[in-house]
């Protein structure tokens, strides 16, 4: 039914664990995005670690607004409007986060709509978690989801020809 609920069916198998999320419809630069966000984690001991890009279309995703310190001062949830820069599009969390994202998903009221994972992120933030976010100023990424973006992914990738392997 929700994003939240869908990472919560992996409990079992990851507590304790470090987890990292991304989302299947979404491609991304830089490369190495995942290895700056487990860096992160392990120099500051963060319970989660968003990865963030500059957005295009901040009505449909998580704006983010950082402190100075590189931690996560709050995240609005698709917003009508914002003067936020950043959404954030990829997670690393280590165990404090799996739990908190357990029990957000077995307390949410039913029948109140869609549990969203940025409210979840929110909550983290408010509850007093250590939420970090990496800004990737010169990041691109495309919701392939979107079929306007999925147009321009294969408008993208037509343009670099094939592959030479």
């Amino acid at each position: 039914r929700s994003v939240p609920e869908t990472l919560d069916r992996a409990y079992p198998f990851v507590q304790g664990s470090l987890v990292a999320l991304g989302f299947p419809d979404v491609i991304f630069e830089p490369v190495d995005a995942y290895a700056r966000l487990v860096e992160r984690q392990a120099e500051t001991q963060a319970d989660l670690v968003l990865g963030l890009f500059p957005a295009e279309r901040f009505q449909t995703t998580d704006m983010v607004e950082l402190g100075p310190d590189g931690r996560v001062l709050r995240v609005e949830v698709r917003p009508a409007s914002t003067s936020l820069r950043f959404n954030w599009l990829i997670a690393v969390w280590g165990p404090a986060f799996t739990e908190y994202l357990h029990d957000a998903v077995r307390s949410a009221p039913a029948g109140e709509g869609e549990l969203q994972i940025g409210a979840v992120v929110q909550g983290a933030v408010a509850a007093g978690l250590h939420v970090e976010g990496v800004e990737f100023p010169s990041g691109f990424y495309r919701d392939v989801g979107v079929p306007a973006e999925l147009a321009a992914a294969l408008r993208e990738h037509a343009r670099l020809g094939p592959d030479p392997a």
